[in-house]
């Protein structure tokens, strides 16, 4: 973990700072084993540095997607960025919606578990850190496949429905748009359905929408 800290700050700052990261590590059994401190004439930045092992044979690239797979996509894409959207536009934005999306922005949720329960069933996956369209693009190219989406099966939060009602443009502006969201995109075969659903269930992790 580096750190690049404006002569301003103070000590109680950058402590809570650490407490935080520790304890998202924790969830995931990681460590802070070193780092960085630096002073800087701007705002504060944070740079962290992850570093890990995945045993031969059990790594899951972008690559491998067939055709006949299916797509699948967990939690709600574009939530992430409908919550920056609400921060950045307070004055348009009503209260109660705001405050129920910004947290997606906010405190996002690590899909480490279900991607270590799903990678043995899998073919190809990626977490969608840029934004839906383009994180499955990446995919596609890397698989040098195609696909076919079906809208009525994307995943939308009935709040995001609400938002853009609520300023007027369609669903997909978010679903579709850039997004912080680190949820997990994913091709499989079509007999391993069954089982990636029963696996989550049985473990009690979030539901896998199954989109094209």
């Amino acid at each position: 973990v580096s750190l690049a800290i404006p002569p301003q700050s103070d000590v109680a700052t950058v402590e809570a700072l650490y407490r935080g990261i520790a304890r998202t590590f924790a969830k995931a059994s990681l460590s802070i084993v070193g780092g960085n401190i630096t002073s800087i004439d701007g705002p504060f930045v944070i740079d962290i540095t992850l570093g890990g092992e995945v045993k031969a044979g059990c790594a899951v690239s972008r690559q491998g997607s067939q055709p006949g797979d299916w797509i699948g996509v967990t939690g709600y894409p574009g939530s992430s960025g409908a919550g920056l959207f609400c921060l950045d536009h307070e004055e348009e934005c009503d209260p109660f919606l705001m405050q129920s999306l910004i947290g997606s922005y906010l405190y996002p949720t690590s899909r480490l578990a279900e991607a270590q329960l799903m990678g043995p069933y899998v073919h190809a996956m990626t977490d969608i850190s840029d934004g839906f369209l383009f994180d499955l693009n990446n995919l596609l190219e890397a698989s040098g496949v195609g696909a076919t989406l079906e809208e009525e099966r994307l995943p939308i939060r009935q709040n995001l429905i609400q938002l853009a009602k609520q300023i007027g443009c369609s669903t997909l502006d978010f679903v579709f748009a850039p997004s912080d969201d680190y949820e997990l995109l994913l091709t499989a075969a079509p007999e391993e359905i069954e089982t990636i659903e029963s696996i989550l269930s049985l473990q009690k992790k979030t539901k896998i929408r199954w989109i094209g």
